[in-house]
């Protein structure tokens, strides 16, 4: 058992290896993010958007500022209300909030977070199913 479980970390770390080394690291201001070949990223007033070529899943990075007497927690409820979603659910400790729908252009599943340092909130949504978004989320740097 043990050697299927170290064959198995050693494929996901080769697989991660290249994954990675298809990718681009992209400045977008407040952070850089490594985009993958085959997708493709652009950047608006009101936000990042990273999308497959292959149109399967679209990576969503929205910024901006609670208003004044809004908390996290709400600010997450009015979203999940907004799109129909199930939650939120608290991520830990009321400083990340997360809920899943169907988006209502693709019906695909999205998942989305919400998070601030004070009251400057990032707002990140997966739709569609692509391995390659997940890894995309998880190269996210701050600046």
């Amino acid at each position: 058992m043990k050697g299927k479980t170290f064959a198995a970390a050693v494929g996901l770390v080769m697989w991660l290896a290249a994954a990675s080394a298809g990718a681009e690291v992209r400045d977008f201001g407040a952070f850089t993010i490594d985009v993958p070949v085959h997708w493709t990223a652009d950047q608006d007033k009101d936000g990042v958007y990273i999308a497959a070529n292959d149109g399967s899943s679209v990576v969503s990075i929205l910024s901006g500022t609670l208003d004044e007497g809004t908390s996290l927690a709400d600010a997450a409820q009015k979203l999940a209300q907004r799109f129909k979603g199930a939650g939120p659910r608290d991520l830990g400790g009321g400083q990340a909030f997360s809920f899943s729908y169907a988006d209502p252009t693709t019906g695909h599943r999205a998942v989305s977070m919400i998070t601030a340092v004070g009251r400057q909130f990032m707002y990140i949504t997966q739709i569609g199913e692509n391995d390659e978004a997940d890894l995309i989320i998880s190269t996210m740097k701050a600046k």
